[in-house]
């Protein structure tokens, strides 16, 4: 494509004729990348300037570089022209977006955000509309009955290059809709600005990401960017959420608004008479389209705001009613999310809750599951907002009966300081096993029949991340080693 074509969303770019002619082939933002004929764009990030690898980028045969300046203006080094964009970051995606051929306005696109939730309600939407396609923590992959094959692509929200090269490569293979994840991070760096997400979803909003946005306000101000898209028809918001109301007054007239609670009559979607048990849950669900009973296998109350949010996504009709009344009764959970692994002699959940909220909601749900004692192990991140580890640690002492404090991805810190931060907040029965495989087997070892036990923090995660090492782990195999070991199973035998 040349380069007055991919160039065009921006309005105050003057090319002359010869660099308006340049054919692209390609786009990067990673210089090892850059083939001849791509265009490498050097963004400057929080860490690390893309500017620093132009030349290195130059060497291996780049046609143009894009890098964010100040000022627009044109260059040249090595006979290469280095284009100066100010704000770069914030044409990024529509530029990617012409050069992909606009792959967003090819299919259907819901677009989730909040703090939880984001993972499971993608996946429970994709399984309703399948065949559909998911994009987010665990990568990309098309519903369609059975298990899907996850590309992992790093993030929640990948870059603004990668996310629409993805979208490209899912209309080729004839994808009409698309839940993804819409992470806070992506918002404050316009990853997303060129994606034409047709429904927007908000979950909740609690404390989580402040290492990067600062305060709570830029996280909710973060958030709310996705409600302002202009190709947002539908919104749907939990009305149950604090700031889901506040949403809901920034929102155009043009928009469709539902609203869903887990008992509030005046939102479009709630529920009534909900009972849990140890196979899942039932409750009556009322919509605008009629009222149904409705039977979930999914673990926790948290849960069914995750299926009010893809219901109200997803029904418009009556007969879209009966269909997910149908398939709700085998819905599946993702991988890590509330996911019972073990129940026999122990019951075993896995789950990926990592702050103070999804942890608290955790094991509010399995005890209303569930008889028996509660055990949690778990840990805190390292490298990340450290104002979560007390409140973490509050949470398993309020709602766990025992808590083990382990490590969980402790990056570039210490496990042991990591672990003395979270100490700090302890209370109750509790100990501390710095191992975390020692730890998952320690609590499933020492747990009577029939308690319950939750490994919290790494869910779907198959590492941990030590220093700058991605080692092998995975919570899933401790959970079966410690298991067999329990029942006195040799390795390598049925359990």
């Amino acid at each position: 494509m040349n380069l007055s074509v991919m160039l065009s969303p921006i309005q105050d770019l003057h090319l002359s004729k010869a660099e308006a002619q340049i054919d692209v082939l390609s786009m990067t933002l990673d210089s090892r990348k850059v083939a001849p004929g791509a265009m490498f764009v050097a963004l400057k990030g929080a860490c690390d300037d893309g500017a620093r690898y132009i030349d290195q980028a130059i060497k291996n045969g780049a046609a143009v570089v894009l890098r964010h300046d100040d000022e627009m203006k044109v260059h040249y080094q090595n006979d290469v022209p280095v284009i100066s964009i100010v704000y770069l970051n914030r044409y990024l995606s529509e530029i990617a977006s012409v050069f992909y051929d606009h792959p967003s306005r090819k299919m259907n696109i819901i677009g989730i955000t909040g703090t939880n939730g984001k993972t499971t309600c993608s996946y429970l939407y994709a399984q309703l509309a399948a065949p559909c396609a998911v994009l987010g923590t665990l990568g990309y992959a098309i519903v369609d009955g059975g298990e899907p094959q996850f590309t992992s692509t790093g993030l929640t929200t990948p870059d603004a290059i990668t996310t629409q090269e993805v979208l490209a490569h899912l209309a080729k293979q004839g994808v009409k809709k698309l839940a993804m994840e819409v992470s806070s991070h992506a918002l404050a760096q316009f990853r997303v600005l060129g994606v034409e997400i047709n429904t927007a979803v908000f979950t909740n909003l609690t404390h989580d990401h402040l290492d990067y946005h600062g305060t709570f306000e830029h996280y909710q101000a973060s958030k709310a960017r996705l409600f302002d898209f202009h190709s947002v028809a539908r919104v749907v918001i939990n009305y149950d959420d604090v700031f889901g109301k506040v949403l809901t007054h920034r929102l155009t007239k043009k928009q469709l608004l539902l609203t869903y609670s887990l008992k509030n009559p005046q939102t479009d979607f709630y529920l009534s008479e909900v009972s849990y048990h140890q196979a899942g849950s039932r409750a009556i669900l009322h919509t605008p389209f009629g009222n149904v009973t409705v039977d979930s296998p999914l673990i926790g109350e948290f849960n069914w705001h995750n299926i009010l949010a893809v219901v109200a996504t997803y029904v418009n009709s009556s007969s879209d009613l009966d269909k997910v009344v149908r398939q709700l009764k085998t819905i599946k959970p993702i991988t890590g999310r509330m996911e019972l692994v073990a129940s026999q002699p122990v019951q075993v959940v896995i789950d990926y809750a990592h702050t103070s909220d999804a942890l608290i909601k955790a094991l509010k749900a399995i005890k209303k599951h569930f008889l028996g004692k509660l055990w949690c192990v778990f840990g805190c991140g390292g490298g990340r907002d450290k104002s979560k580890r007390v409140p973490m640690a509050e949470a398993a002492s309020q709602y766990a009966d025992f808590a083990i404090v382990t490590s969980d991805n402790p990056r570039d810190e210490q496990p042991q300081a990591i672990i003395d931060d979270v100490i700090k907040g302890m209370s109750g029965e509790y100990c501390v096993e710095i191992d975390r495989q020692k730890a998952i087997e320690y609590a499933i070892l020492q747990a009577a029949d029939n308690d319950i036990v939750l490994v919290a923090g790494k869910g779907h995660e198959q590492y941990q991340l030590i220093g700058d090492q991605k080692i092998p782990f995975s919570d899933h195999q401790c959970v079966n080693d410690a298991i067999a070991k329990r029942l006195g199973v040799s390795h390598g035998e049925s359990l």
